[in-house]
């Protein structure tokens, strides 16, 4: 992960992250044999929560297609071993949630 994002946020206060998770790679021409990341693995989603600080995080989008290549169990066992498992808020698919 770039750690650009950081250093232009460290001023905002962010209460929530809707983190698009499930590790999708893309073929992509000069970037290939490595691809074009599309979505977060589960430890580049739980990297992004410890950089940012962020209180909670809604994982979505790591299940929608068969391309996806870490379920969201990567990123729930990434954030329970960084001490970050609580941080975690869960959404139903079609549900809502007050954070």
């Amino acid at each position: 992960m770039k750690r650009g994002i950081v250093s232009g946020s460290a001023a905002l206060l962010i209460d929530v992250g809707m983190l698009h998770l499930g590790g999708t790679r893309l073929p992509a021409g000069p970037r290939l044999p490595f691809g074009l990341t599309v979505t977060m693995d589960g430890r580049q989603g739980a990297e992004l929560v410890a950089m940012l600080s962020l209180p909670k995080a809604v994982p979505v989008h790591f299940d929608d297609y068969a391309v996806f290549a870490s379920p969201v169990a990567d990123f729930t066992r990434e954030m329970q071993r960084r001490g970050l498992g609580d941080r975690i808020v869960t959404v139903n698919r079609g549900a809502s949630v007050t954070v």
